[in-house]
């Protein structure tokens, strides 16, 4: 029997209200790593418009387990204050339906980002990758070193980074969202160590994969995958032939604005990583993981400067006792890399993800205006009033 999805929320509805405090509905944003529901929403208090917020929601007639997951996740979540990790604000319930109150990040996934540096016929800059890279592993060590009332460890471990769960905001702060696959030692909590393969899952240790025990060093291959990425356009786990995915920009800059098939083109290989990873199937994924050895690194990591890429070298080695021992220390090897670099720290990752943008979007308007112009001269739409803007 197909799964029945909830209704649809019509924008501007008011979805329910807590003392004085109610939340107005104003668009669907997806699903959560687990197939939850993700509004974005208003906050009203005493009639006083507010902050936006996410909600990530569970429906009164979902299974027990997925109801109780939400309910692990909030008890954790409400745990972690890191100013590299969005907040989670409150659990409600309304009409049976679960409500998880989240911090809404403004800005861009790290995923779009990257998406939008292969537009312009590049990856992303080594300072960029750095910043974000040292501000995840502060958070992560925020996380794995988290003790409860007692000062026992509460061992959390992420398991779910990806670079569309990396916000960047618009001052250059980094936010790592959502921890709803963490694992964790917090007492109640139904703890698994089931590795989940496959799609976005796919920034994975080699321990998580196989299955075998897992610590933090686990977060930080997952993190050491994204980097590597971020930085050549390669994925380890992904496939065997080698793309440079920065030349389909630079190809598309030559056609002519009607060749709109070529745009189609590219926009449908900038997707197809995912759509790659996503179905892959499980024993060609564990070969993978079983051949990784420091020659596929340096194979990846071949154009990276040496200093940066002996970092990728020890966050990628499949052996957790070879990678840093913590979190910290990773992040004391990037900053460390960073002021070598003369970086400035989020100041200097706000002007570059600015004049992305605005380059990626000049590109866009440049390619798709003319022909909003010709299809639509016969209906007499003015091609000054065509928006490039989702």
């Amino acid at each position: 029997m197909s799964k029945k999805k909830p209704a649809a929320t019509a924008p501007g509805a008011f979805l329910f209200s807590v003392d004085e405090v109610s939340y107005e509905h104003l668009q669907e944003l997806g699903e959560g790593p687990r197939g939850e529901r993700l509004l974005l929403a208003r906050v009203h208090r005493q009639g006083r418009v507010g902050e936006q917020v996410v909600l990530k929601t569970v429906a009164a007639e979902a299974s027990p387990k997925a109801r109780r997951r939400l309910v692990e996740e909030a008890q954790l979540a409400t745990r972690l204050s890191h100013p590299a990790i969005a907040r989670l604000y409150a659990l409600h319930e309304h009409a049976g339906t679960l409500y998880a109150v989240t911090e809404y990040v403004e800005g861009d996934s790290v995923d779009a980002l990257f998406n939008d540096a292969l537009l312009c016929g590049r990856y992303c800059s080594e300072t960029f990758v750095l910043h974000v890279g040292a501000e995840v592993a502060s958070a992560l060590h925020h996380a794995h070193t988290l003790t409860d009332a007692r000062g026992a460890p509460l061992g959390i471990i992420h398991r779910g980074l990806h670079p569309d769960r990396i916000r960047i905001g618009p001052r250059g702060q980094v936010k790592l969202l959502d921890f709803g696959l963490a694992r964790s030692q917090l007492s109640g909590r139904q703890t698994s160590s089931r590795a989940r393969v496959g799609g976005r899952d796919v920034y994975a240790s080699p321990e998580q994969i196989l299955r075998r025990s897992m610590d933090g060093r686990s977060d930080l291959f997952a993190l050491g995958l994204i980097l590597l990425e971020l930085l050549t356009g390669q994925h380890l786990l992904w496939r065997e032939e080698e793309v440079d995915l920065r030349q389909l920009g630079k190809d598309l800059a030559l056609l002519p604005p009607e060749a709109l098939g070529a745009v189609e083109g590219f926009v449908q290989e900038l997707g197809v990583r995912q759509h790659v990873l996503a179905g892959q199937e499980l024993d060609q994924l564990l070969q993978r993981v079983r051949s990784l050895n420091f020659d596929e690194v340096e194979r990846a990591a071949r154009e990276v400067p040496e200093p940066t890429r002996f970092i990728l070298h020890k966050l990628l080695r499949p052996e957790p006792s070879e990678r840093y021992a913590s979190a910290a220390e990773l992040e004391q090897a990037l900053r460390q890399r960073l002021r070598a670099l003369g970086h400035r720290g989020a100041s200097d990752v706000a002007e570059e993800v600015f004049q992305l943008k605005a380059e990626a979007a000049g590109l866009a308007r440049e390619w798709l205006m003319p022909l909003a112009a010709a299809s639509d001269s016969d209906a007499g739409v003015d091609p000054d009033q065509v928006s490039t803007q989702p």
